[in-house]
């Protein structure tokens, strides 16, 4: 769904339940149920969307390869410019994405936080299935 930033500008927060099933990192198992909570503020020559995501996500260790769960909350604040000169301006204070139109999928922003910020493995390597963690504690021992 495409949201048109200059209407949203106008309203407060929203919140929508989404269900991701496409373009979703190989460790993320489909589908992924979240929370998307977002406001659209409008800052002369640019969009600032805050962004905030929550929900248990089911994922493949990339270490063990077994499935755990984890409790994703996320909060980032992404500024929408009309162009690349301003978007490298912003990119020491916000994360950055050219939107021509002012139009951006909640969905699509969804997607590209999980593979910046969805964990790949356990929060802890001690977590991991046991076969591999003695393993990896050999080659710890080892050097």
């Amino acid at each position: 769904m495409m949201l048109q930033l200059h209407e949203l500008a106008k309203q407060g927060k929203k919140t929508e339940a989404l269900i991701l099933k496409e373009r979703l990192p190989d460790y993320v198992f489909s589908p992924c149920q979240l929370k998307a909570t977002y406001q659209v503020e409008s800052q002369g020559n640019f969009y600032l969307v805050r962004l905030s995501v929550s929900g248990d996500l089911r994922l493949c260790c990339q270490r063990c390869m077994d499935e755990f769960t984890f409790n994703y909350d996320n909060d980032v604040a992404i500024a929408v410019c009309r162009s690349d000169e301003r978007a490298e301006q912003l990119l020491e204070y916000y994360e950055c994405i050219v939107a021509i139109n002012d139009e951006i999928s909640i969905e699509d922003l969804v997607v590209d936080e999980l593979y910046l910020y969805a964990p790949m493995f356990h929060p802890a390597s001690d977590d991991c299935n046991s076969e591999i963690n003695q393993i990896l504690t050999e080659k710890n021992e080892a050097y």
